[in-house]
């Protein structure tokens, strides 16, 4: 993890999910908005405290990691290659300027969708 110059926190996660098949098969990974309304405003909650957080596809944190609604992106792969990992980099910020109402563990609830 590390501060931007805006003082918010980001932070880098690859993380392998699985090895394809003999054939080269399409591979879809999607993100559902976990408990928030919609996945370009996710929250992390404790109680009834939140911080806004989100997750990207890439470091400049433009492609919101999604299920492809409301503006985000999920990632595909079309041809993989037989027989390897798959890595998918995720990318992770939480804004500056937001105020700890309580202090604590904040936490969110996500799901990840593969399809091949």
């Amino acid at each position: 993890m590390a501060w931007n110059g805006a003082g918010g926190l980001r932070t880098t996660h690859a993380r392998a999910i699985g090895r394809c098949g003999t054939a080269s098969t399409s591979l879809i990974n999607s993100i559902d908005q976990g408990t928030s309304a919609a996945a370009d405003g996710r929250q992390m909650r404790q109680g009834s405290f939140t911080f806004r957080y989100n997750l990207y596809l890439e470091a400049s944190g433009t492609l919101i990691f999604g299920d492809g609604t409301r503006g985000t992106s999920l990632y595909a792969n079309p041809v993989p290659p037989a027989k390897t990992l798959v890595t998918v980099m995720m990318y992770g910020r939480i804004p500056a300027h937001q105020y700890a109402e309580r202090i604590g563990a904040y936490a969110d609830t996500l799901t990840v969708q593969i399809q091949f």
